[in-house]
């Protein structure tokens, strides 16, 4: 993000980040130069938040086309991504991000339990700290 200034200050939440993120997807025709500046001030408040301010983190266009095929369950495929327009693959991404972030909220300070139909609500099983005897 050479030449954007970005105020180190910022003390934005997840909400106002994400009203940032959509202002400048909605500026990005009509005001280019303000929406980079937008997305790159919510990029940094993000990572604040997640604790680095390092967002100088390398684009792995394989990484996350990987991580949308297996989070979206195959219902996204490589070439339909390739036939996509890059404002719907951005927001697949964005929402991706978004649903595991609500998820993670959700299962913290709960118990871990199995999401499975099969085992019907069972709680995940715990690792044994017993005594073992070694038979071999």
């Amino acid at each position: 993000m050479e030449g954007i200034e970005i105020d180190t200050n910022c003390d934005w939440g997840e909400e106002a980040i994400a009203t940032a993120i959509e202002t400048a997807q909605m500026l990005e025709e009509g005001d280019p130069a303000a929406s980079k500046q937008l997305m790159a001030q919510a990029q940094w408040a993000k990572q604040k938040i997640a604790g680095t301010t390092d967002i100088r983190v390398p684009y792995d266009p394989m990484a996350i086309r990987a991580r949308l095929i297996r989070f979206y369950k195959g219902g996204l495929t490589d070439e339909g991504i390739d036939r996509m327009d890059y404002r719907r693959y951005m927001g697949y991404i964005r929402e991706a991000e978004l649903i595991a972030n609500e998820e993670n909220k959700a299962s913290k300070g709960q118990d871990r339990v199995v999401d499975s139909g099969a085992l019907g609500g069972l709680q995940a099983p715990e690792q044994y700290t017993g005594e073992v005897i070694k038979l071999i």
